[in-house]
């Protein structure tokens, strides 16, 4: 049984096993036996390491089904419906207790093993800020890369299930290069004028403020797919993209960031980051996507990068 053991964990790979016990005490009785309980070789090493049934418990934890337990524990899910006669269909509930029905080995092998593995050792990203690029430029100027490492550890198994392990060494093989990237600092032209015109005609759904359970840092309107969105006040463009819960979005910079303004959920971009708008110039078209549940325009006035209410840039209307 010992040297079988040995041999399979030395035929995975770079595996060098130190030591490998029995963990039971053995010993050896003369009895008299009909010829019919006698077995082979194979068969007794079977009948060691299966062992007897033994029941354990197991609480369901949050994520966890039926198959996925029963794969975990090398099982059925026949095998664990068995165990448990009172599961209906396939739900359980996080906590419920549920018997399996494992192999109790009457020896258990224990081993130390020394394994060799190579392993990437991960590059750094260094970010310098370059006054010639704008703030949405971002350039690599030296691309990173992975080193390289070999790490020999100290392996321990019960029945060939890891238990613990330990590092005993490890040996560089390759430094990891630095990844230097150029974030853009360039000063934004005043290009604002600070008195804005309304985005899009429609209705006003949604305040600034607290609403229901959450805060909303901008103002809704609502309008049919394909309402033309123009630029609250002139300015450059400084992202049109995807952005999460906000959908398709476009953000122009008024001035040096110190005015921005955002129009959300477009359906239709007409404008580039790095484009120069004018005021009133259509920059997207009305849309539904992102957290949205219908077609309307999220707009955000933003000073200083703090989020402010919209409506008192309207005052007259």
């Amino acid at each position: 049984i010992q040297n079988d053991y040995k041999e399979e964990l030395q035929s995975q790979g770079r595996v060098q096993v130190q030591d490998l016990t029995i963990a039971e005490q053995i010993d050896f009785q003369p009895m008299t036996l009909t010829a019919d309980l006698i077995k082979n070789e194979e068969e007794a090493k079977q009948v060691l390491l299966r062992g007897t049934d033994r029941v354990i418990v197991h609480k369901v934890e949050r994520g966890e089904s039926l198959w996925s337990i029963a794969s975990k524990n090398e099982m059925s899910v026949s095998d664990l419906r068995r165990a448990n006669p009172e599961l209906k269909g396939d739900m359980i509930k996080v906590g419920q207790s549920l018997n399996m029905i494992v192999p109790d080995p009457y020896i258990n092998l224990l081993s130390e093993e020394e394994r060799v593995v190579t392993q990437a050792i991960p590059f750094r990203t260094q970010v310098i800020e370059d006054s010639s690029l704008w703030p949405w430029q971002r350039v690599v100027k030296q691309p990173g890369s992975h080193g390289k490492e070999e790490i020999t550890l100290l392996i321990t198994r019960c029945n060939g299930e890891e238990t613990a392990r330990r590092v005993l060494h490890r040996t560089t093989i390759t430094e990891p290069v630095t990844q230097v990237v150029l974030q853009g600092r360039k000063q934004i032209p005043d290009r604002g004028t600070g008195q804005l015109i309304w985005p899009m005609q429609g209705q006003l759904t949604c305040g600034f403020g607290w609403s229901r359970y959450r805060y909303h840092h901008g103002i809704d309107i609502a309008a049919p797919i394909g309402t033309p969105i123009k630029a609250a006040d002139s300015g450059t463009v400084v992202f049109a993209g995807w952005a999460g819960a906000l959908g398709n979005t476009v953000r122009i910079d008024h001035g040096g960031g110190k005015m921005e303004t955002v129009y959300s959920h477009c359906n239709a971009f007409r404008v580039k980051v790095g484009d120069v708008v004018e005021k009133g110039q259509v920059i997207a078209t009305c849309g539904n996507n992102g957290n949205s549940t219908g077609p309307h325009l999220h707009f955000e006035v933003r000073v200083n990068g703090t989020a402010v209410n919209p409506i008192q840039y309207y005052p007259a209307q």
